[in-house]
């Protein structure tokens, strides 16, 4: 039962704001986007152990200071902790492995650790090692049947 609770949590949250009920890929989504966060949620709280003092300021929103900002495409942190969520999503996928004869349904949950930690550093990625987004040749304008011209 302890394995549904963020689930249930969930779908009652959902349920009681007035949402509809969420389906299966869904709950997979949050769980993978959950379990991708761990790495960084603990070096968070590592460092807020360790830390003294400090205080938490919340970032402007848009609009607040009387002045709107450019909108520009998000950039996170610079850090290299896609290095840590790689290096453990390859591990618990090596687990995964390993326990899937001993402990079939139990170890699913390795496995979508592994997938959340591996998807969430592979996101987390510096620009400079991705590369530069693909830029898509400008085509011929399309017609109203969708059709290309030209």
């Amino acid at each position: 039962m302890r394995r549904l609770a963020p689930v249930i949590v969930h779908i009652y949250a959902r349920r009681a704001l007035g949402g509809r009920t969420p389906g299966f890929a869904e709950i997979v989504k949050l769980l993978l986007l959950g379990l991708g966060l761990t790495v960084n949620n603990a070096v968070a709280v590592a460092t807020g152990l360790v830390q003294r003092g400090g205080e938490f300021v919340r970032t402007p929103k848009s609009g607040s200071q009387g002045h709107s900002r450019p909108r520009g495409r998000y950039r996170g942190l610079q850090s290299k902790l896609w290095i840590l969520e790689l290096l453990v999503g390859t591990f618990c996928f090596a687990q995964w492995c390993v326990f899937v004869d001993f402990d079939g349904p139990g170890s699913i949950f390795l496995l979508l650790y592994a997938t959340g930690l591996l998807l969430m550093g592979w996101q987390s990625r510096p620009r400079s090692i991705r590369g530069k987004p693909k830029r898509i040749p400008a085509t011929a304008p399309l017609q109203p049947g969708g059709l290309a011209t030209g």
